[in-house]
């Protein structure tokens, strides 16, 4: 996956950016320094893409507040299966959104970032 978007984005040119919308497992950059919190032991698109791109590479994780999702049973079998979302995390702020009457929010997080937002 990541030597794909890798070579869309040389056919694209030099500045071209792209969005690449993955389940938070796939993005991940699988650089903590505790294994735990590193999906497929680290070996993730995510990790790829940060390698070659370093800190031009961005990964968004997303929450979900309730609801249900479809799913897979397992690697192995493909039945689709509804699945109820788990709430998020105490002190996030999509907790708070929830309260909202709009089914969308966005939040700018770059002030609490250490990186450089363009």
């Amino acid at each position: 996956m990541a030597e794909n978007i890798r070579w869309l984005q040389e056919m694209r040119g030099a500045g071209t950016r792209i969005v690449v919308w993955a389940h938070d497992s796939h993005i991940a950059r699988s650089d903590n320094p505790d294994s735990r919190y590193n999906y497929f032991n680290g070996d993730s698109m995510g990790k790829y893409l940060s390698n070659i791109y370093g800190r031009r590479y961005r990964a968004y994780g997303l929450f979900t507040a309730g609801g249900q999702y479809s799913a897979t049973v397992s690697f192995t079998n493909h039945k689709v299966v509804p699945v109820d979302a788990m709430n998020a995390p105490r002190g996030v702020s999509t907790r708070r959104c929830t309260k909202l009457r709009s089914r969308w929010a966005v939040a700018n997080c770059s002030s609490i970032c250490s990186l450089r937002w363009h």
